[in-house]
């Protein structure tokens, strides 16, 4: 550590009398914690602190601490190796008492005898004497310091002779003048055993030098008959927390299985009655009761707790059920989410109708979702494995598809996981490895989201590409041209990758080429937009081209039976110069109807118009329409929103069209959704992007444009 600048002080707050710092300290936790996650958090949040002064001036400074905290980390999350680190803690070094006694023998005799005269010396011998002799010093009787203005109080609930309190003067605290300040940091040292009769320290170690006579020195105050206020009697003990307790592992099923059929011997009575809803939450709740008198975390306890966990939900009782997930999870070393979906699957039917069969897929989905954001990606797998054997029916096909493909989706997550932990340790030990920085910190970035840990691990990697973009992202202010350079980068970095790394570089592109257009000045605005559009054609690199001669245009395969109903969105982005012709529609003979977006002159002034409208097979429809503001060549975002009462209309993120749907929908047409053609002429010519159809009115108000559309449950088409 260079000599001017002190890190544990500038980055940890951690002041030069406190250094070196103990491993809690470092942390910024109690001295010793007891609770590995929280130990484990702490380390974490000084890690990412430190690896952003990586990119500093101090580079060799955060690598020193780094690796400081990484062991810090590693000794205290073994419990053999925590044990024997607090033992010396506590226990306390030679050189660290010898410090404490040089800290007070430094005093000035002045300071000791000024206002508290003997009474501060004998509190200071005794902290002396704890120092040498390693014992915790017992708080000495309270001294009044005698003031004139002093008067007898009576202590409270006694009738013994009054102590006397001095009144404080008004620039003085109650406690009298303050002489001398000692470090408040507490000691480290362990809580003393519970003993009937106070300890007496013996008085040892050297007496400060008296005071030379020339020195002016105050006489000591007049002593006062003291006469400390009584004990109160101790408190009843208090149970150990369950946090305290160390948590167990799961047990085997085989000892599972032994144990339930004890309890279920022991508890017969109750479980004959426990029949109906009500007595089966009743039950419940009162294992979950009489397994907190369990001290120990074995299998009689956890199986007292799954049995709560069923019969709650056997009864319907999610809250009772929750109760009993959060003692498993304080009592052992489970997995929060597989709990939660052996909840899920106890509470839920197998659907009967495509309204229940959304709703179960949605309640798996989601967590799913929140398992694979907790890394547990084996909890969500199953979730989604369960909800494809729940949707039985031939109709659910769709949803079944879906869940297949997120079940997909979520075991090439798992692999790249397994992959990724491997790095993820290194680290705990190598905070600087270069190697596992980069894989670590991609999964971080790409498969988690997570950018603001995932960032300083990449810039730390020694892969060129990925570490000079980390190390770009993380400046604090970029110029405009290095903004747009910066989202081209980006593009070419996830060129040749698979999703989800593929999608997540380009959504970084796009990132830096908006706030390219937002850092313009009022002079270059226009000419970086023009820049930003022509670089957004590179989001749909595999666009679908129309001519204005084609009269089948872009048919989109496979949506046929995809017809508007009461709820339904089709979005899709478009670039175009044409003034004339059909942007999309269902509608392709006189015997179908549909909705359709299309674009006309209209007037004498050939006034170029954006309809959005309703074609039936009777020839009747309605529609409204809008000025064409979409004829210019660059992409814009369009999205036709269908209600059960009306037509919505969103151009780049904005509402500008709306009518009502007469006659309710009865929409129906065989053919597929046709980009730049239909039924008549004139047929456009034009560039289309990514497409999306759902079931679901996904805009209501104004919003912002997603470049590349994600599938989810409500997505019935995407390209």
């Amino acid at each position: 550590m260079t000599s001017d600048f002190d890190p544990y002080h500038k980055w940890l707050g951690i002041s030069p009398s406190d250094q070196p710092p103990c491993h809690y300290r470092l942390l910024g936790i109690s001295e010793f914690e007891s609770d590995p996650q929280v130990i484990d958090a702490a380390a974490d949040r000084q890690l990412t602190f430190l690896r952003k002064q990586q990119l500093g001036q101090h580079q060799r400074e955060a690598n020193d601490l780094l690796n400081e905290v990484a062991r810090a980390r590693r000794v205290l999350l073994k419990p053999e190796s925590k044990s024997e680190y607090d033992a010396t803690l506590a226990g306390g070094t030679a050189t660290a008492r010898q410090s404490v006694i040089g800290k007070l023998l430094s005093l000035p005799p002045v300071a000791l005898w000024a206002g508290g005269g003997a009474a501060v010396l004998v509190v200071l011998i005794g902290i002396i004497s704890f120092a040498l002799s390693g014992r915790t010093p017992v708080a000495p009787p309270t001294v009044a310091t005698t003031n004139p203005s002093a008067e007898p109080v009576k202590s409270p609930g006694s009738e013994d002779e009054p102590t006397v309190v001095a009144k404080p003067k008004p620039d003085q605290s109650p406690q009298g003048p303050v002489v001398a300040r000692l470090d408040p940091k507490p000691l480290s040292i362990p809580k003393p055993e519970k003993r009937s009769q106070p300890v007496r320290l013996p008085v040892t170690g050297e007496m400060p030098e008296s005071p030379k006579p020339s020195e002016a020195v105050p006489k000591p105050p007049a002593k006062v008959r003291t006469r400390t206020r009584p004990t109160p009697p101790p408190e009843k003990p208090t149970p150990v927390p369950v946090e305290a307790l160390t948590k167990g592992a799961v047990p085997e099923q085989a000892t599972q299985n032994e144990a339930k059929k004890a309890i279920k011997a022991d508890l017969k009575d109750e479980y004959a009655k426990a029949k109906k809803p009500a007595t089966k939450v009743e039950f419940a709740t009162a294992l979950i009761e009489k397994s907190k008198e369990q001290r120990e975390a074995d299998a009689r306890t956890f199986v007292m707790l799954t049995e709560a966990l069923d019969l709650a939900a056997d009864g319907n009782d999610t809250a009772v059920a929750q109760q009993a997930i959060s003692e498993l999870e304080r009592r052992f070393s489970v997995r929060p989410f597989e709990l939660k979906l052996r909840l899920l699957s106890a509470t839920i039917s197998t659907p009967k109708s495509p309204q229940e069969a959304t709703l179960l897929l949605t309640k798996y989905s989601d967590l799913a979702e929140e398992s694979a954001k907790g890394q547990d990606y084996a909890t969500a797998i199953k979730a989604m494995t369960t909800a494809t054997s729940s949707l039985i029916k031939p109709i659910f096909k769709p949803l079944k598809e879906y869940a297949r493909q997120e079940s997909k989706r979520y075991t090439a997550y798992q692999e790249a996981y397994l992959v990724a932990k491997t790095a993820e340790e290194k680290l705990a030990s190598e905070p600087t490895d270069p190697d596992a920085s980069l894989t670590w910190g991609r999964f971080l970035c790409c498969y988690q989201e997570n950018w603001e840990t995932g960032l300083p691990l990449l810039a730390q990697s020694d892969e060129k590409v990925w570490k000079s973009l980390a190390e770009r992202e993380l400046k604090k202010h970029m110029e405009t041209a290095a903004l747009l350079q910066l989202g081209d980068d980006w593009m070419k970095a996830g060129d040749k990758e698979k999703d989800p790394v593929h999608f997540q570089t380009r959504e970084r592109a796009n990132l830096a080429w908006e706030a390219a257009v937002e850092n313009a000045s009022s002079e270059e605005e226009t000419k970086v937009s023009q820049q930003v559009d022509q670089r957004i054609s590179r989001f749909f690199d595999k666009s679908l081209a129309t001519a204005k001669g084609d009269i089948t245009g872009v048919p989109l395969i496979g949506t046929e039976p995809l017809n508007p109903g009461s709820e339904f969105t089709i979005e899709f982005w478009v670039a175009t110069t044409s003034v004339e012709g059909i942007l999309i529609t269902k509608r392709f003979s006189n015997t179908e109807s549909s909705v359709q977006l299309r674009l006309s002159l209209r007037g004498a002034g050939a006034d170029p118009r954006l309809h959005l409208e309703t074609i039936r097979d009777t020839g009747g429809g309605g529609g409204g329409e809008t000025s064409n503001t979409i004829s210019d060549g660059h992409w814009h975002h369009l999205a036709l929103v269908v209600t059960d009462s009306s037509l919505n209309l969103f151009v780049d993120g904005r509402s500008v069209a709306k009518t009502p749907l007469l006659s309710g929908n009865g929409l129906q047409s065989l053919s597929p959704w046709r980009l730049g053609s239909g039924r008549t002429s004139p047929y456009l010519s034009g560039q289309f992007g990514r497409i999306r159809i759902s079931n679901v009115v996904r805009y209501t108000e104004s919003f912002t444009p997603q470049k590349q559309f994600r599938r989810d449950l409500s997505t019935l088409y995407l390209r």
